[in-house]
């Protein structure tokens, strides 16, 4: 028997395999953020990925708004969780391709007894220098539309193009996580850039 009748199987899935174009820079590192956010937390799904990408691009200005409320309501927040649930939890989790958006996840930043009132600085801060361009984040989000179409990205390709259709018509707002993703994982977090956080906490194990 010939060596291609011998191994012909394994010669059409390896030739599949190099016809695949080669993912971009932009891509991979996309790729990289999805799976480490899959890795984290397995429930994330297509809304959640959403939600990730308008953050990582736009950070949380809308709930500045009305800085009064929204300082009361972060030193509710962390007065009202409980911080031993989740363990596993990192501080602080990358939400951005450039890692200049990090979430500041609530339960670790309690048990780590950190100051309130730095954190509610590093949020103004935050807020009043990010650029907000948000052709950034459709961008960012119709690559990751094509990824799936691609099938790159393990997400049905179907729901992801009805999703899209949806926030499109919604002139892409934001948006909030799945109902799994969300009475799973209880998110506590606020998005802040990394810089303004490393500048008011310095803590030698991040």
């Amino acid at each position: 028997m010939s060596f291609f009748k011998k191994n012909k199987i394994w010669i059409l899935i390896l030739g599949c395999i190099s016809c695949r174009p080669a993912l971009t820079g932009e891509e991979t590192k996309l790729v990289d953020l999805i799976r480490y956010q899959q890795k984290l937390r397995p429930k994330f799904e297509i809304q959640d990925a959403y939600k990730l990408l308008y953050q990582g691009n736009l950070g949380i200005d809308h709930i500045m708004s009305d800085t009064v409320a929204a300082k009361e309501y972060l030193e509710y927040e962390i007065s009202s969780i409980m911080e031993l649930e989740f363990p596993g939890e990192p501080l602080i989790e990358n939400i951005s391709m450039d890692t200049t958006m990090v979430r500041i996840n609530l339960r670790p930043f309690k048990r780590l007894g950190l100051d309130t009132e730095k954190l509610w600085r590093t949020l103004v801060l935050s807020a009043a220098h990010y650029p907000k361009v948000e052709e950034k984040f459709v961008h960012t989000w119709t690559l990751y539309v094509n990824l799936c179409k691609k099938e790159v990205l393990p997400f049905s390709f179907e729901k992801v193009r009805l999703f899209d259709e949806q926030m499109r018509d919604n002139n892409y707002r934001s948006a909030h996580h799945s109902n799994e993703y969300t009475d799973t994982y209880k998110p506590a977090y606020r998005v802040v850039l990394l810089r303004e956080f490393e500048n008011l906490f310095h803590l030698p194990n991040y």
